[in-house]
């Protein structure tokens, strides 16, 4: 099965009120496609977390259920406030967090990124649980930050820094590439970036492509590109989630009888690039 580890947002505008949030919108791009999946988060007592449960459960979407009736609020973004700190979005503990993983004996993937992932104390609880897994699932890391959500993280660096370098996956867009090289050109960013953490593999997404690049400690190295076009925004959970939930049900990441491991060809990646793109254009 997959394990997001993130959060659930209300979003509150003039127009209309919707709950976002990327652990919340990548677990329902798994699921969709019919992967075993659950979102480990604190799920609030008040009527968005009331709301987000009753989603979770419509979606088929597993979840601790004592993770649930959290007495602290749902987080919430509206044109006054941006409400992180304090809340269910942020405020996992690791003991909370390591049970809900000894909940389950079949984790081959953990996905995690976004506020949750850089906010304490969840940040701080994932850092560690992420050292006490046994057997260790592959670590998907999607940051999904740009430098309006900076403002809210204190020790930036020093966090993607230990996730970058714990992970087996990361999904990075130019945005991400942007804040930890600021000092470097557009065009050299990534190359930059590959040099520093040759160990692991990369899923890029631009504007009109996305891209995936073995890590530079692979045996047979491979770099697999899928042109696209798309006017939709937040392209990100889908990204994910296909990518996830394709390769895990091709054994991609184990089976029932092995412990997790990223296994992968040429083919198998460009299949799944090809169903992503797919399910963008739909």
């Amino acid at each position: 099965m997959i394990m997001v580890v993130g959060e659930y947002i209300k979003k509150e505008s003039d127009e209309s009120n919707f709950i976002d949030g990327l652990g919340f919108k990548v677990c329902k791009e798994v699921a969709r496609l019919g992967t075993s999946v659950s979102l480990e988060t604190l799920i609030s007592s008040d009527e968005t977390g009331l709301t987000v449960l009753d989603d979770l459960v419509t979606d088929g979407v597993l979840f601790d259920p004592m993770l649930c009736n959290c007495g602290l609020p749902s987080s919430c973004f509206n044109k006054h406030e941006r409400l992180l700190d304090g809340t269910s979005a942020t405020c996992i503990s690791e003991e909370q967090l390591l049970n809900s993983c000894s909940n389950y004996d079949d984790i081959k993937v953990i996905h995690f990124g976004s506020f949750s992932s850089f906010i304490d104390p969840s940040s701080n609880s994932l850092m560690k649980v992420m050292k006490l897994v046994d057997p260790s699932p592959v670590f998907y890391f999607n940051p999904d930050i740009n430098e309006v959500d900076l403002k809210n993280i204190p020790l930036f660096e020093d966090k993607s820094k230990f996730f970058i370098e714990n992970s087996d996956i990361i999904q990075l867009d130019d945005d991400f590439l942007r804040l930890i090289y600021p000092r470097i050109k557009k065009e050299q960013r990534l190359d930059a970036f590959q040099n520093e953490y040759e160990h692991i593999n990369i899923v890029y997404l631009c504007e009109s492509m996305i891209t995936f690049i073995s890590s530079k400690n692979a045996v047979d190295g491979m770099v697999v590109k899928k042109p696209f076009e798309s006017k939709r925004d937040d392209l990100s959970p889908l990204v994910a989630g296909v990518f996830l939930a394709k390769l895990h049900d091709y054994e991609a990441f184990g089976d029932d009888l092995s412990d997790p491991i990223f296994k992968y060809d040429e083919k198998l990646i460009s299949d799944t690039l090809d169903a992503i793109i797919s399910e963008i254009d739909c």
